[in-house]
């Protein structure tokens, strides 16, 4: 890949700035983002090789729609979305040699080694990001519910018994070695805690009810907790914006409200980000990476 150190130098610092500021705020400047984004636009430019423009700039559109989906619906911050189309921009492809081959349930590790090495890179770095903040959530919601009594939801702790049965039934079909199951175990066991006590979690930890002054930009409104012919008639939106906050204020002031819920402990993405990008520019893919060692 052309210009690589730049590239790498410039994803590395970037991120890492951004993860603090994601760490200290919740927020990650747009200018950095933007600056990111911008600079690999220009090195790719540079190359003069349309295919790989195409391959990065298109990949980087795709990541944006999808992302400003998410985005809208509250499921993601509008700086990880820029920060994930940067990361694509600077880095649409792994920027090291091949992975090594290896053994795995019977499967060919060659295989699975070419095809991460086909995807752009941004794919596996999104893969080990979400691990790790799977991981670091869950440890941390486990903290907060300490010393209170445990509420399981019957339908967590059904699609959890799916899991764990599919889980079993996999491995009596495959040899599975202890490292490779526990592997499995430290991927799946913190993301059976959050779907086994995702409402309680949300009830007593996640969604706080504030006043409109407590409200800071892009908050995620929780919406299912207001009566639906009020968010119906006053046009309520999810994520907080200048415009949603106008017809949030409209609302309160007409209903009389003095608080609102609203999503405000959720996972800080970035440094998650950060921790998958390292691990992945050391180990290409981190799961298939693992899994062949």
């Amino acid at each position: 890949m052309d210009f690589i150190l730049i590239r790498l130098i410039v994803a590395l610092a970037g991120t890492a700035i951004a993860a603090k500021q994601d760490w200290d705020t919740s927020f990650i400047d747009e200018k950095l983002l933007y600056a990111m984004a911008a600079i690999g636009l220009l090195l790719n430019a540079i190359t003069l090789d349309a295919q790989f423009i195409l391959f990065s700039v298109g990949g980087a559109a795709v990541i944006f729609a999808i992302g400003y989906l998410l985005y809208k619906t509250g499921k993601l911050g509008g700086g990880d979305v820029w920060l994930f189309v940067a990361l694509q921009l600077l880095l649409p492809f792994y920027p090291f040699e091949q992975i090594p081959a290896g053994g795995l349930l019977g499967f060919n590790a060659f295989f699975l080694g070419q095809v991460a090495q086909s995807l752009p890179f941004f794919v596996s770095v999104l893969i080990a990001s979400s691990v790790i903040g799977m991981l670091g959530s869950s440890a941390y919601y486990a903290y907060c519910l300490r010393g209170k009594k445990l509420k399981p939801s019957k339908a967590g702790l059904l699609i959890s018994l799916v899991l764990l049965a599919l889980l079993t039934g996999f491995s009596s079909m495959y040899p599975i070695s202890l490292s490779v199951l526990a592997i499995f175990a430290l991927i799946l066991l913190p993301s059976l805690f959050i779907t086994v006590f995702r409402e309680q979690v949300n009830d007593e930890v996640v969604i706080q009810s504030i006043p409109l002054s407590k409200i800071e930009d892009e908050d995620v409104l929780a919406i299912e907790k207001i009566d639906r012919k009020l968010v119906k008639k006053y046009s309520l939106e999810t994520v907080l914006t200048a415009n949603a906050l106008k017809k949030l204020r409209k609302m309160m002031y007409a209903q009389k409200l003095r608080v609102i819920p609203v999503y405000k402990v959720l996972p800080r993405f970035a440094p998650y980000v950060l921790l998958g990008l390292i691990a992945c520019l050391l180990a290409r893919d981190l799961l298939v990476f693992l899994l062949l060692a």
